[in-house]
């Protein structure tokens, strides 16, 4: 995903196990295995993309929304971001910028569109996602 280099063990095996522990449903253990990188590789994209997993399943929303900044920052051109940004402010209940989010990854991805549809996170703003 990112262009920065891959993360090297054990800091590359702690977030295997966060994304299997998500995987399972357990975000509380996905969150300890992230705790356990390396301090100043916390800030790198792929940990940030599971930190947002974590988030959005603890339903810590002011905190998704932060990650999701600093992903787009980041990564303006990913459009994934793009799209948990605007899961994250949908559940704040900030729909215009919620749109405003989903209009940008749509822009840099249309095929999120579908994804988009089945995100229960963006339910609010459903009925208009096919005028996006």
């Amino acid at each position: 995903m990112s262009r920065l280099k891959p993360l090297q063990p054990p800091d590359a095996h702690h977030l295997q196990a966060a994304q299997g522990w998500l995987e399972l449903g357990n975000w509380q253990e996905a969150n300890a295995e992230l705790e356990n990188i390396t301090p100043e590789l916390r800030v790198h994209p792929d940990v940030l993309q599971i930190r947002w997993h974590v988030y959005a399943s603890a339903k810590h929303w002011h905190l998704a929304v932060e990650v999701t900044k600093a992903l787009t920052t980041m990564l303006p051109n990913d459009a994934v971001s793009w799209l948990g940004l605007a899961c994250s402010e949908c559940q704040l209940g900030r729909l215009g910028e919620a749109k405003r989010c989903l209009e940008k990854a749509l822009d840099l991805d249309a095929r999120l569109r579908l994804l988009a549809l089945e995100a229960p996170d963006l339910e609010p703003l459903w009925r208009n996602i096919g005028k996006v």
